[in-house]
């Protein structure tokens, strides 16, 4: 009898209680809906972008290779080093992106493939069998994201 009484002391019947919380959710769910309808930034748009200064910092890094491939000069060595020291540095920007579509996974697979040799490539076997079950797990998962595409 208390938990009649304390309803019925705040104005609403039971029934009543239950139609105003009905009348209530369409207002609440047309306040969800009204702010996912805020145009908001593309997904992953930080992702995107890195994914470009990555292909730009990758490419430099392969001409630093060719070059010094050609001179094996210490001063083109010293270039391979800072070009391999700015990749770094966008893989580094990529890994503290929060991915939330395909696309913004892809361009952390790719960056993560650069890690262990160049872009978009397998790792390799010999290194994979030193690793216990879950780093081959995530090696996997990376590589089944590149073989899906997206960020190539």
């Amino acid at each position: 009898m208390a938990g009649k009484e304390r309803l019925h002391m705040s104005g609403l019947t039971p029934r009543r209680a239950v139609l105003r919380g009905i009348a209530i959710a369409p207002i609440i769910g047309a306040g969800g809906l009204a702010l996912a309808a805020v145009p908001q930034e593309r997904p992953d748009a930080e992702l995107m972008r890195l994914h470009g200064r990555f292909l730009d910092a990758v490419a430099a890094e392969q001409e630093a290779y060719r070059v010094f491939d050609a001179s094996r000069s210490d001063a083109d060595a010293r270039l391979v080093d800072a070009a391999w020291d700015a990749t770094g540095k966008v893989v580094e920007e990529i890994e503290h992106q929060r991915a939330t579509t395909p696309a913004g996974l892809a361009v952390k697979a790719l960056a993560c493939s650069w890690c262990y040799g160049k872009p978009g490539s397998r790792y390799p076997g010999e290194l994979r069998a030193q690793y216990c079950t879950d780093v081959r797990l995530a090696i996997g998962i990376v590589e089944d994201l590149l073989a899906m595409g997206g960020a190539a």
